[in-house]
């Protein structure tokens, strides 16, 4: 493993595709470390990473070309670049969605499938809807994965730990918080852990608490609870349902990916 992390520094190498043609320990090691859309972009976590605590996934899509762009705009301007490469993101969203195989699936695939037809007939408003009501369960699935390494450093044994997962996973509004104390844990500092942080980073903001009935403004940026709670012309705008499409094909593209999911068993 310490040959693996030796060669953490090189992955981020604008240039590291050529050099992994002749390292397979390099090789291995940008596989292990890094989404795949983002090698050879030459950019590190540290540029990319904000992306995706805007809201923006930044895991299997966007590509590297997009990423370039998005990591070298200010935050406010991204929903503009988000517009200017709409088809490219569609036709990178119908690429990811491709490489979902498992049947199990077959139905997510086929909502998101024509979230992303209605965003490209100009529906965007039932677009958006569409990739919302399914991308918020697929969220909570890469929310729970690791519940129970966050709920372990609250201490006690595996019964306690177990029993307070269970407690949490039933209630919506606990399972809304875990990829933010997920994020914020410290358990996610090593370069390996980047492909994680990079799935489960858009998803806080996703689930940014509003309370339309206490007075609080529209989140800007695509919100769950600002789609099922207080519609609104201004938040069902084209970028946000292009990031609702981006959302929802990326962690179904993960999901699909990661067959091997173990769910703590009810008592």
């Amino acid at each position: 493993m310490q040959d693996l992390e030796d060669k953490l520094p090189e992955v981020d190498d604008l240039d590291v595709l050529e050099k992994t043609k002749s390292d397979p320990l390099l090789k291995t090691a940008l596989q292990l470390s890094r989404p795949v859309n983002w090698w050879g972009s030459g950019l590190g976590p540290q540029q990319i990473l904000p992306i995706a605590e805007q809201g923006i996934p930044v895991s299997w899509i966007p590509d590297q070309e997009i990423l370039v762009v998005l990591a070298a705009a200010r935050p406010k301007d991204r929903p503009a670049i988000l517009l200017s490469y709409e088809d490219a993101i569609v036709s990178q969203c119908r690429a990811c969605l491709e490489e979902v195989k498992n049947t199990d699936f077959a139905d997510t695939k086929q909502l998101i499938s024509r979230s992303i037809d209605t965003l490209d007939a100009g529906f965007h408003e039932a677009a958006i809807a569409l990739a919302v009501a399914v991308a918020e369960g697929l969220a909570l699935w890469a929310s729970r994965l690791r519940a129970g390494v966050i709920e372990s450093l609250k201490g006690g044994d595996m019964m306690e730990i177990s029993k307070r997962v269970n407690r949490r996973l039933a209630s919506l509004g606990e399972s809304y918080r875990l990829a933010r104390e997920e994020l914020a844990s410290g358990t996610l500092v090593q370069g390996f852990d980047v492909p994680r942080r990079a799935l489960i980073a858009p998803i806080p903001t996703f689930f940014e608490p509003f309370y339309p009935g206490k007075g609080d403004p529209v989140p800007v940026y695509l919100s769950r609870h600002a789609v099922a709670h207080q519609p609104t012309v201004e938040h069902f705008n084209r970028a946000n349902a292009i990031t609702a499409v981006m959302l929802a094909s990326s962690l179904l593209r993960a999901r699909d990916e990661h067959l091997d999911y173990v769910y703590i068993e009810d008592e």
